[in-house]
């Protein structure tokens, strides 16, 4: 991860594959990932965000609790170029942190999300 910056950028569409408008400090980052991706989504439109707030003690970059974005008032958006609907495939969020306060889970669960997307209520096993 670049050196902090103070940087925040929400969801700024990129071409997948493409260093083209991607914040200079940010390219080698993105170079990366990249590399690591299905190349079947190479040309496909993603969104980049990146939050780099210095935040109190106690407090939260974004949503608290478990949560799926996108998800509001009952249905699913367009997060990550999706679109079509809870339980899609090929939507899906990267998320990186170079501080050890952020936490993602990965895998299959069962349930449904609430409805501002709110996931506590959903047993996630050993996924954490």
């Amino acid at each position: 991860m670049p050196a902090f910056s103070g940087t925040r950028i929400m969801m700024m569409p990129v071409r997948l594959g493409s260093l083209d408008g991607v914040p200079s400090h940010y390219r080698e980052t993105a170079a990366g990932l990249y590399r690591i991706m299905d190349q079947a989504h190479v040309g496909d439109v993603g969104y980049l965000t990146v939050d780099e707030q210095t935040l109190p003690p106690g407090k939260t970059l974004r949503r608290a609790g478990r949560h799926v974005d996108g998800y509001y008032h009952g249905r699913c958006g367009g997060w990550g170029g999706g679109g079509g609907g809870w339980s899609s495939v090929g939507n899906g969020m990267l998320t990186l942190s170079s501080t050890p306060h952020c936490r993602a889970w990965a895998g299959t669960f069962e349930g449904e999300p609430g409805w501002e997307g709110e996931c506590d209520h959903i047993d996630v096993g050993d996924a954490e």
